[in-house]
């Protein structure tokens, strides 16, 4: 999740774009195929957690009848892959419990663009007379039903109302701090989580606001003294939390002493936090410290004995550390774990690798799932897309004409179609 994610916004995008791979060079219809495009959906709730089973309708008016439905995993995730990615198109989401939203994004050529949404439940009614409320609660709640709605401009102005009303009340300030933080006016956002944390000291949504915002400003005194009123307050689950979100943003930049760092002291704070665990492992075995990178694993596992990401890494730093028993007893506790879980990886490291331009890596990974798995339909299908990028055209069509034989129902079928008649099907 982005920071700009705590906005109260119905739609959020991210500016995440991915190289997918390299350009569909060398074949006789390279004009139609570089204009192939793909569309990566996030689909979260309020509290952060992925969205499954999202509907996902995507049309084009320049395109006539064109048509795709897609429906977000577990993951919250769903691809919309395109040829002509020239084209705007127009995407509707419904989802049980909330309002449907209805936008329109124009894909990258030869891209991956990630579309990152946040989807909020309709604004709550307006207080009952009952509920006596005062002008200065009733402005706030004006500023909430406004933010609710997107209406930003509206939301500011009725939260600072708020808190000219009443200057002992401290929700407003919060309020403007957490929109100040996300329009990168951290001075703003300092002040008025500076007041809050005057009227309510022991405010931790507070101390989080300041924290992130005198780390933008470089304030780095400020911050740690932020950080250490969290640990102060008795909330080292959201310290861990942003030490961990700190060895993040490090480990993103290349910096890995600071992001061991931040990961180890984000344990000392909250031992059983299986992301910065997983974090280590990942990071270990990344700058070639297999063992380290192994047992990190084991932790990770005795924390969450089904993670197959952990899983998979342990199998990997055993047999990258030489040690062929235990790379096998991990082996068989992959393949154990879920007669899946062994495909599953593989996949989604190809898909992974795909994404990020490595076309030969991503294409022995999804080689690896179909000498496992020979009717797994998508993996099928990546792999043709593979080999459209190595310029093998002939076996391309054989495995997208695979794929759509196993399953001519997927959501990528229509655009696997088109892809044979650019191959000359």
């Amino acid at each position: 999740m982005t920071r700009r994610q705590n906005r109260w916004r119905t739609l959020a995008i991210a500016a995440s774009l991915a190289l997918v791979a390299a350009s569909f060079l060398g074949l006789a219809t390279a004009a139609g195929a570089q204009t192939f495009g793909r569309v990566k959906f996030k689909v979260t709730t309020p509290d952060g957690e992925p969205a499954t089973g999202v509907k996902i309708t995507v049309t084009c008016r320049e395109r006539g009848g064109y048509r795709q439905d897609l429906e977000t995993n577990n993951k919250g995730e769903a691809v919309l892959s395109v040829v002509d990615a020239t084209k705007l198109y127009q995407f509707r989401l419904d989802y049980e419990g909330y309002p449907s939203l209805e936008d329109e994004i124009k894909p990258e050529l030869r891209q991956t663009i990630t579309r990152e949404v946040v989807l909020m439940p309709t604004a709550p009614p307006p207080p009952s007379a009952e509920a006596r409320l005062t002008p200065a609660q009733q402005a706030f709640n004006a500023g909430i039903t406004a933010a609710q709605t997107d209406d930003l401009a509206t939301a500011r102005a009725r939260f600072e109302e708020a808190a000219a009303l009443d200057a002992k009340l401290a929700p407003p300030h919060l309020a403007l701090a957490g929109l100040a933080l996300d329009d990168e006016d951290y001075e703003t956002a300092v002040r008025h989580a500076g007041r809050v944390i005057e009227l309510e000291a022991d405010n931790a949504r507070a101390y989080r606001i300041l924290h992130a915002a005198h780390t933008q400003l470089g304030n780095k005194k400020e911050a740690k003294a932020a950080l250490d009123a969290l640990e102060g307050l008795g909330e080292g689950a959201d310290a861990a939390a942003v030490i961990y979100n700190e060895g993040v943003a490090a480990f993103r930049v290349g910096d890995n002493a600071t992001a061991e760092a931040s990961f180890l002291r984000a344990l000392e704070l909250q031992a059983d936090l299986t992301p910065a665990v997983s974090a280590l492992g990942v990071l270990y075995m990344q700058s070639g410290r297999h063992a380290e990178a192994a047992a990190m694993a084991e932790r990770a596992l005795a924390l969450e004995p089904g993670n197959a990401r952990m899983l998979r890494l342990r199998w990997d730093a055993y047999r990258a550390a030489g040690d062929e028993a235990k790379a096998r007893e991990a082996h068989d506790a992959l393949a154990a774990a879920d007669p899946q879980v062994l495909v599953s990886e593989l996949f989604d490291e190809g898909a992974r690798l795909f994404e990020a331009g490595d076309v030969q890596g991503a294409q022995r990974q999804f080689e690896s799932v179909l000498e496992i798995a020979p009717e797994h339909a998508r993996a099928h299908y990546q792999l043709g897309l593979c080999l459209v990028n190595a310029g093998d055209t002939a076996a391309a069509r054989e495995h997208i004409r695979k794929f759509l034989e196993l399953a001519p129902d997927d959501p990528e079928a229509a655009t696997a179609r088109e892809m044979l008649t650019f191959l000359g099907e």
